[in-house]
C-alpha cells in the first residue's frame, strides 16, 4: 500500500500511478477500481470523482504513457545537440529505468504484454512504436545515412530497446555495456 497524506486530495494523477504499479505487478487484471482504492487508502467514490469508469482510466493511463515515455522524451532530446550527440542521449536515457510511483522497471513490459489481450492497448503500442521509430529514423538520416539505411539502423536500435527491457539489462552496467553500448556501435561508421 501506498502512504498517502490525508490531507492531501487524491488527484487524477495519483489513480493513474496506481494504475501502472498494478499493472506492473500483477498485470491487467489487477487493475481494478476497489484494489487500487486500498493501495491508496481511498473510497471508490474518489476514483469515480475523476473517471467515470476503469475504461476512463485504462484511456488515461495509455495517454499518460505515450506522453511521458515518447513526446516528453522526444522533446527533451530533440534539444541535446546534433543527430549523433542525440541518439547517444535517447540511449542513456532510455536505459533509466521509470519511476517506481508509475510502475518501475517493468511497466513498459506490462503494458506491451497488456496490448496482447487489448486493442486499445495494442492501437496505443503500435502509434508508440511508430512515433519512437520514426524519430529515431530522423536522426540517423539527418547523420547522413539513406531512409532505407537509416529504417534499418533505428530499427536494430529500437529492436535492442525492446529486448534489453524485457531482459532487464538496458543499463551500462548491463552485460554488453547495455543501450547506450549498442548505440555507440550503430554510430561507429558515421
Amino acid at each position: 500500500m501506498v502512504s498517502v497524506d490525508p490531507r492531501k486530495l487524491l488527484g487524477p494523477e495519483d489513480w493513474l500511478k496506481a494504475g501502472f504499479r498494478a499493472l506492473a505487478q500483477g498485470g491487467p487484471a489487477a487493475v481494478k477500481v476497489e484494489a487500487l482504492a486500498r493501495d491508496l487508502g481511498a473510497t471508490k467514490g474518489s476514483f469515480y470523482w475523476h473517471f467515470k469508469d476503469s475504461a476512463a482510466l485504462k484511456q488515461g493511463m495509455l495517454a499518460l504513457w505515450q506522453d511521458l515515455a515518447t513526446q516528453q522524451v522526444v522533446a527533451r532530446i530533440a534539444s541535446a545537440g546534433g543527430a549523433h550527440q542525440q541518439i547517444a542521449a535517447l540511449a542513456q536515457e532510455a536505459a533509466q529505468m521509470p519511476d517506481h510511483s508509475f510502475g518501475g522497471p517493468l511497466i513498459e513490459a506490462a503494458i506491451r504484454d497488456w496490448g496482447r489481450y487489448d486493442a486499445d492497448v495494442r492501437q496505443c503500442i503500435e502509434t508508440v512504436d511508430r512515433d519512437r521509430m520514426a524519430f529515431v529514423t530522423g536522426l540517423f538520416v539527418a547523420l547522413g545515412l539513406s531512409a532505407g539505411e537509416a529504417g534499418q539502423r533505428a530499427g536494430l536500435l529500437y529492436a535492442a530497446y525492446v529486448g534489453m527491457m524485457h531482459l532487464g539489462t538496458l543499463a551500462a552496467d548491463a552485460p554488453g555495456g547495455g543501450l547506450a553500448a549498442v548505440a555507440e556501435r550503430l554510430l561507429a561508421t558515421l
